[in-house]
Formats: structure tokens, sequence, C-alpha cells
């Protein structure tokens, strides 16, 4: 339940940061790459929300399912950002996303 909770304020976090690019080709792929990750980081936030509920009315089963599935999409939104911001070239950005990956990986288990 605390891990629900500490993602979907991760989430929160993370759909107001900033995000600038540099050249045309850089610009369009970074730019694809961003939207994909809004994208399947929005979906993976309603079904973490989906799995909260599930979880508070007692279904263990579906509420792992939606969990699982929350996971999946964030781990997909996620590498997305993380291809993003290797074509901007920030090392700090890139640590704290891969960490976040990490965290994505480990909410599958559930």
């Amino acid at each position: 339940m605390k891990r629900l909770l500490t993602f979907t304020i991760l989430l929160g976090f993370l759909f107001s940061y900033p995000f600038v690019a540099y050249s045309d080709n850089t610009n369009r792929d970074f730019t694809s790459y961003i939207l994909e990750w809004r994208e399947k980081s929005e979906s993976a936030q309603d079904n973490l929300l989906q799995a909260e509920r599930y979880l508070k009315s007692g279904q263990k089963f579906n509420a792992c399912i939606q969990q699982r599935k929350a996971s999946r999409l964030g781990i997909e939104a996620f590498s997305s950002l993380l291809k993003a911001k290797e074509l901007e070239g920030n090392e700090d950005d890139i640590a704290n996303i891969q960490k976040s990956l990490k965290q994505w990986k480990r909410l599958e288990a559930c």
C-alpha cells in the first residue's frame, strides 16, 4: 500500500518536470520519447489508483493484477524518459531515472 502511494506521488512530481531539446532530429526523437513517457506514465498512474481501490475493497488478486500492469507501463514510460534524457546528456537526471526504473521493477512483484 505504501509503495502504491509512493509511486503515485512520484509520478505527480515527474509530470511537472521541465524538458528542453536542442537540434531538429534530436528534438523529434526527444519529443516522441517524452510523449510516450507522459502517455504511459499516466496509464501507469491510473492502474495504480485502480489497484489501490481493489486493495481497499479486499480484492488482493485484482489489486496485484493492476499493480503488475502499472509496473509494466511504468517501466516502459521511464525507459522512454531515460532515452530522452540520454539525448540531453544530463547525467544527474539519468541516475534518478534509473532509480525510478528499479522501483517500478520491484513493484511488479506483489
